[in-house]
């Protein structure tokens, strides 16, 4: 290893060169959205059950579906495998797995009224997968409101999602001027989300007769998509607030930019209304699950 002077150490070769060096002496850990809603996770005697299971298909009425990875967003200190030591992490990358279920007369969600089955939409959809980064990082102090040390998870995410969603709606109008550069946002990946019909396993989906009930099915929709950090460090606040109880403590990334990822569906408009249900029915459903791999020395 070559000699450098005490400035020359902070460039950014510098530290990438480092980092490469040491990554054989550092234990890199993990945590997925599975153990953020283990029991003990969080410090405090609050319950975990403000953070939804995303892993199970759910059928979300909206014309964003926002599915921002929690794992870069909430921290916990510890001993534990999926918890750090200190105040600081640096990051390796965060990964999503997504899988959409697209509306089928076979399929049946459960509603307050009763079960119903839902409907393909008689005017093509077109969905889109979007991920990327809010450069907008919270800066809470505290005299903000929220204060930084009462924030919940709910105010963190409506941070990102307000963002996220001022920034699409404002291009539905195919009429507006619009930069081809904005600082709201940066997209690092977009996908069209159309099922595959190539590998059909069953008959298509369709009702051959009005006696008879639907059959076939329309298949999956499966992708992975990730955030690479390339061992950037971040800085963690803590807050004691963070199931809006004030009863569970958690730490969160204060001052770093923020991932985000949307499926969109552009066409949502034209669905037509439920009479009691809205567009629901005619909603794919979406399951999903994100991990984050970190080391804390």
């Amino acid at each position: 290893m070559r000699k450098t002077s005490r400035r020359g150490a902070y460039k950014k070769g510098k530290k990438k060169a480092m980092a490469i060096r040491r990554a054989p002496l550092v234990e890199t850990k993990r945590k997925d959205a599975e153990q953020l809603r283990s029991p003990g996770f969080f410090a405090g005697s609050g319950s975990t059950a403000f953070l939804v299971d995303h892993t199970t298909f759910t059928v979300h009425d909206t014309e964003h579906v926002m599915m921002d990875p929690l794992t870069y967003y909430l921290w916990s200190q510890g001993l534990d495998q999926s918890q750090h030591i200190g105040q600081a992490v640096n990051l390796k990358y965060t990964n999503m797995k997504l899988q959409v279920r697209f509306p089928q007369p076979s399929m049946q969600i459960t509603t307050p009224d009763g079960t119903l089955k839902q409907e393909i939409p008689s005017i093509p959809q077109k969905y889109e997968l979007i991920w990327g980064w809010v450069p907008a990082p919270f800066q809470l102090t505290g005299t903000t409101s929220p204060a930084a040390n009462t924030v919940t998870a709910t105010q963190l995410l409506d941070h990102v999602n307000h963002r996220v969603t001022d920034y699409f709606n404002s291009r539905k109008d195919r009429l507006r001027f619009i930069p081809k550069k904005d600082a709201t946002l940066r997209i690092i990946g977009r996908r069209t989300i159309r099922p595959d019909m190539r590998y059909q396993s069953t008959a298509p989906a369709s009702i051959p007769d009005a006696t008879k009930d639907p059959v076939g099915t329309i298949p999956d929709y499966f992708t992975e998509i990730s955030w690479k950090h390339n061992n950037r460090k971040i800085w963690l606040e803590q807050t004691g607030n963070i199931n809006g109880n004030s009863d569970l403590i958690a730490m969160y990334p204060n001052y770093a930019w923020l991932p985000f990822c949307t499926l969109v569906n552009w066409n949502y408009d034209e669905l037509s209304n439920t009479t009691g249900f809205g567009k629901k029915l005619q909603c794919p459903s979406v399951c999903w699950n994100d991990i984050t791999y970190f080391t804390d020395s």
